[in-house]
């Protein structure tokens, strides 16, 4: 993983636009980039929601304006891991925004009046440019002395960002010099904390602030910025230190401000490996063993795609294909769950017994989801891991193995891949322009045993594909690049653990239950168990939301649909 996580954009004082910063981050190659724009998190969603769908782990955050009034210094802050919103950010934020946007209103005017070539309409429409309509939509209009510089710079009243011209109008006894006040660092630290996220001090080498560690760390400080554009090889040797004797994530980044005058651009400078994983770790040490434990049986998988894989059909159908391999995922994780757990029970795909109860806890398991993509391809395939207990969702895990992207839901708590939280799914499209996922088998059992006519389905949606892995299915309706996973022939362990991380964005999805009234299933479970816990296949749909599931679900079955619930 290669992350840079010290970015700005133009929501404060860098020259990035969202779709900017995605799209170079890309060209970069980089894993993840942390956004943490001055003292605002206006930009976090848009940003995220562009890097969810390109794949780029976004880190939401913030850097704070902060002062230590016992010694009277300047002290940046970072938080990293924002939830969104943040509202104890915001609220600390919002007054600085409010003094910055005064003071450089102010700067401006003495600017004209000393006979420079600017007026507030141009510095205002400066720093709005490029912006695109959803992105003005939510920019709060602050603005920052790098526009003021920017439009100087555009008329020839300058030559570049941070030359002659800026030290004499914003340095010492400039017309334009003087700083805003801040907020008390400590208040910023309780702040982040307050809202979950996990607090960093920035730069200390620039600003000279190693000895507040000490009391920073006892106030919650969870890291220390150790490699920055302005810290000489003394200041990350120092940083290095304090981390080790204070056991402080060490975090990295080029505080690449785009255009506007920086240093070092975008991935010159990144974070340790180990910091990063850090960061990312989920603070409760059960989903951190079963996020290791399904690597593991992902890294079994994937080193097994360079062997010669040896399918066996299963009843003797060609389309259903296992593999030794598939045995030896779901051995390694009976072994590893039931050494941990000795009381729970199972229900996995390759195990022919049942469970004779799941109203405890269960674990439901697809050693290897996408067998015959796995067989044929060596690509597209996915480890699938979900806990239930007492017939209610713990945990999902979902391992896309050869993407190396592990998404995680934690009922009320979130969803994530590789730690990064994933944003709420946006407002679908009408139905009509969805993009669905069904395939051949889906469509004949739709015709046959619930009268559905499929002809006007191929004429009803903007397209249709069958990629062969379900998990990974409801994964891309997770990420906003499917809008409908449609299947009439999956199983419980198919898709338990991706619905549990659907459920964490939004999404909605729908289990064909069989016996309206009874509920019953073919292999008599105890009543108190989920009726969807059961080894037949049956029909499972998944959507963006609630709403276009009750639309596709009334253009299905116009003559009544089959019984059904939803998860």
């Amino acid at each position: 993983m290669i992350a840079d996580l010290h970015v700005h954009t133009r929501f404060s004082d860098g020259s990035y636009t969202a779709r900017e910063l995605v799209v170079e981050a890309k060209r970069k190659n980089l894993s993840h980039v942390a956004v943490v724009d001055h003292d605002t998190t206006a930009g976090l969603p848009i940003i995220a929601s562009l890097a969810q769908r390109a794949g780029l782990g976004m880190i939401p955050g913030v850097e704070i304006s902060a002062f230590d009034t016992r010694t009277s210094r300047k002290i940046h802050l970072l938080g990293y891991r924002l939830p969104l919103p943040a509202p104890h950010v915001e609220a600390l934020c919002a007054p600085i925004r409010e003094r910055r946007n005064a003071r450089t209103r102010e700067q401006v005017q003495a600017l004209l009046e000393a006979g420079y070539p600017i007026t507030l309409e141009e510095v205002e429409e400066i720093a709005a440019d490029s912006f695109s309509p959803e992105e003005l939509d939510v920019w709060e209009g602050v603005l920052f002395k790098q526009h003021v510089m920017e439009l100087l710079v555009k008329k020839g009243a300058a030559s570049r960002m941070y030359g002659d011209l800026y030290r004499v109008l914003f340095k010492d006894d400039g017309i334009c010099a003087g700083d805003i006040e801040y907020v008390d660092l400590f208040e910023a630290l309780a702040a982040i904390r307050a809202d979950g996220g996990v607090a960093v001090l920035a730069h200390p080498g620039q600003q000279e602030s190693f000895d507040l560690i000490p009391e920073l760390v006892e106030a919650g400080l969870a890291g220390i910025e150790v490699f920055h554009p302005d810290h000489s090889p003394e200041d990350t040797a120092r940083a290095r230190a304090l981390a080790e004797d204070f056991d402080l994530i060490e975090v990295g980044g080029t505080d690449d401000h785009g255009t506007f005058g920086s240093p070092r651009r975008l991935g010159e400078i990144t974070a340790p490996e180990a910091g990063l994983d850090r960061l990312l770790s989920f603070d409760d040490d059960e989903v951190e063993w079963l996020v290791k434990t399904v690597r593991s049986a992902g890294d079994l998988a994937r080193r097994a795609t360079t062997d010669g894989i040896d399918p066996k059909l299963k009843a003797g159908d060609i389309r259903d294909l296992v593999t030794a391999h598939d045995m030896a995922v779901e051995g390694y994780l009976r072994d590893a769950i039931g050494s941990r757990h000795p009381d729970h029970t199972f229900l996995t795909e390759e195990d022919e017994t049942l469970p004779e109860s799941t109203a405890g806890p269960a674990w439901i398991i697809d050693p290897i989801d996408g067998t015959t993509n796995f067989v044929s391809a060596g690509t597209y395939f996915a480890v699938s891991v979900a806990r239930w207990d007492g017939g209610e969702p713990v945990v999902g895990v979902v391992y896309d193995v050869m993407a190396d992207e592990c998404y995680v839901g934690i009922p009320n708590r979130g969803a994530f891949c590789n730690g990064v939280p994933l944003l709420p799914l946006e407002r679908p499209l009408p139905l009509e322009a969805s993009v669905i996922e069904v395939s051949s088998s889906t469509m004949r059992r739709l015709k046959r045993d619930f009268g559905v006519e499929t002809k006007q389905i191929r004429k009803s949606f903007r397209a249709q594909r069958a990629l062969g892995c379900a998990s990974l299915g409801v994964i891309r309706v997770i990420r906003g690049t499917l809008d409908i996973y449609l299947s009439a022939t999956i199983s419980a362990w198919d898709h338990a653990a991706a619905n549990i991380v659907l459920r964490e964005v939004g999404g909605a999805a729908v289990v064909e239950i069989g016996d309206e009234e009874t509920g019953e299933r073919s292999h008599g479970e105890a009543s108190t168990s989920p009726p969807w816990f059961r080894r037949d296949r049956g029909l499972f749909i998944a959507a963006r939301d609630r709403a276009t599931l009750d639309a596709l679900l009334a253009h299905l079955f116009r003559s009544g649909r089959p019984p059904v619930t939803f998860l």
